[in-house]
């Protein structure tokens, strides 16, 4: 029997998310964890740091920043050092989200889930017993070299309510547009005795016999049933946390988003890792996708679409490292109003998010200009997707990994074949009946009423096609799917293409990101089959390397528009006014 799942119904967006869109940077490592990595016992930054520290807090800081395009900032707030180790840095977050809010920036504060367990236990005696422990017994670390840094048990009801009681006061105190939440997930694989005795409880609840006594982390696959029992165990563990934290949250002020960073959506995300973004998702606004430069290598594209994909599924905006015109092309096609990280800040200095060496590349900057004196195409955009892919819980949670890398490879196939898709989790098969087409996994991994649902879903003319059956093959999925897609651009894998509309224009938008950037591409047909057309009818193209759009000889014949598109560097947009799909 799988885990039972959480409903699916993405938070209210605060509206000051689509007011300018997220453009981040960060610098969210707090005084007291830099003052202890550079030996200081008493968390107190060396005289040799106070100058850079007080440039990253200065108004002239934050000036640079906007500057540079930067819409959000996120700054450290609390990392588990105890909130008197803390309170000096807690003064500085509070006033540089002041100083942020005079200068028109949005402000997020971050909170830690490891313990900086030195100083903290002697604030809180109990504290001790809030560390995630290794099966051999020993502390578990985030970081090997920091080993002052340690993970936190988390199901501990006395350090959530220390976390509820940090919260309160931020909240109060400094009043963030967003709240960070950073490692979640984190210690969901603890065997210290609190965790393992709920585990024990857990077992008796799915109805182990007495005679399993698990005295260490099961290390059973996924599919036998100690295995699934564990997974199913760390994941309900993490959402219900997290579920926790966000409701709090919410409740001292409804308009702070909540933030989280489960890491990126992969195929061992749950059963390895015990994260399953689907559920975490509905109770966040925004959360932070893999570190994957993207790219073209071994003759596939490499992208963090299916996390972008992931987000759009919970209204969450997808917080991803850009260091390059690329990372920011993707944000630009498959983000929701949101650029992601552009920049961290840490003593004054700004520098790639990734790397946090060098300088950040003069390059992004049309990029950067474009989003923002654009922000019209990207604000409050609906996704168009006639395509839909189904990833089961029970597939990604106790599947085999051929079950899941046929449905990877079916995306892959999507994403090279042009084709808008969008990802379907057993939360919201309720938009079903909105696509075309679905592919599905295996059928033994689908419930009976999927089943019937599916059914149902191809005697209303919808075509289901096996993953499986797509070989992670572009031009079969191109051949497949021809039919059934209202807009067709047809390109080299290295592009992807993305769909949106704007109603109240009306206007249909195509979004392309060449991930082959080392070979542009000329002459790309676009096909659009529109339900409605109203006059002026037009078509432009826009190229942030160029500050005005390109008007695009539009060819017609009753719905269907065609036009072609001359060159694609990196990121194009095409844009029919006066039609809809």
């Amino acid at each position: 029997m799988a885990l039972a799942v959480t409903q699916a119904v993405a938070l209210e967006r605060p509206p000051w998310m689509d007011d300018d869109g997220i453009v981040l940077a960060e610098s969210w490592r707090s005084p007291a964890h830099r003052a202890r990595a550079l030996g200081k016992m008493d968390l107190i930054l060396p005289a040799t740091e106070e100058e850079g520290f007080r440039r990253e807090h200065s108004v002239a800081m934050l000036e640079e920043l906007k500057k540079l395009g930067v819409t959000t900032v996120l700054t450290h707030y609390y990392e588990g050092f105890g909130s008197k180790a803390e309170d000096a840095g807690m003064k500085d977050a509070r006033y540089l989200a002041r100083e942020a809010r005079k200068a028109g920036l949005r402000v997020g504060a971050y909170i830690g889930g490891t313990l900086g367990w030195e100083s903290l236990s002697k604030e809180v005696r109990e504290a001790g017993a809030w560390q995630a422990a290794t099966p051999d017994g020993q502390p578990m670390l985030d970081d090997p070299k920091e080993p002052f840094r340690r993970v936190a048990a988390f199901l501990r009801p006395a350090y959530s309510d220390h976390l509820e009681r940090v919260l309160r006061r931020m909240v109060t105190e400094m009043q963030p547009d967003f709240v960070y939440f950073d490692h979640v997930g984190l210690g969901n694989d603890s065997w210290d005795k609190f965790t393992a005795g709920l585990f024990h409880d857990f077992l008796t609840e799915r109805g182990f016999k007495e005679a399993i006594r698990v005295k260490l982390p099961p290390t059973a696959k996924a599919s036998e049933p100690l295995g699934r029992a564990w997974v199913d165990f760390r994941i309900k563990s993490t959402v219900e946390h997290f579920r926790r934290l966000s409701r709090f949250v919410r409740s001292l002020d409804a308009q702070c988003a909540v933030v989280c960073n489960p890491g990126g959506v992969n195929n061992d995300s749950m059963d390895v890792y015990g994260v399953d973004h689907s559920q975490l998702l509905a109770f966040s606004h925004a959360f932070r996708g893999e570190t994957t430069k993207p790219g073209w290598s071994d003759n596939r594209a490499v992208t963090r679409i299916r996390s972008l994909k992931t987000g759009q599924a919970f209204g969450n905006a997808t917080l991803l490292d850009c260091e390059s015109p690329l990372e920011l092309a993707e944000s630009l096609a498959f983000n929701l109003h949101s650029l992601g990280n552009i920049a961290w800040f840490e003593n004054g200095h700004l520098l790639p998010p990734r790397a946090r060496i060098g300088r950040i590349s003069s390059f992004m900057e049309p990029y950067l200009e474009f989003f923002r004196t654009h922000t019209e195409f990207y604000r409050i955009a609906s996704r168009a997707t006639d395509v839909a892919v189904l990833r089961p819980h029970e597939t990604f949670a106790h599947g085999s990994e051929q079950k899941r890398r046929a449905i990877s490879d079916a995306e892959q196939a999507l994403i090279e074949s042009q084709t808008p898709f969008a990802i379907l989790f057993d939360q919201n098969w309720d938009s079903l009946d909105a696509h075309h087409a679905v592919i599905t996994p295996d059928e033994s991994d689908l419930s009976a009423a999927q089943r019937r649902q599916l059914d149902i879903f191809k005697a209303r003319g919808g075509e289901v096609i096996p993953a499986a059956t797509l070989q992670g093959d572009p031009q079969r999925a191109r051949d497949r799917l021809r039919e059934r897609l209202r807009v067709q651009v047809t390109a080299p894998a290295a592009v992807a293409a993305e769909v949106t509309e704007r109603r109240m224009v009306p206007q249909v938008l195509v979004h392309l990101v060449n991930y082959r950037i080392d070979q542009p591409v000329k002459n790309i047909p676009v096909t659009v089959e529109a339900s409605r057309l109203s006059r002026p009818l037009q078509a432009e193209y826009w190229n942030p390397l160029n500050p005005n759009p390109t008007p695009l000889k539009l060819t017609r014949n009753g719905n269907q528009l065609q036009v072609t598109v001359p060159h694609l560097d990196i990121y194009g947009l095409v844009v029919f006014t006066g039609a809809m799909l």
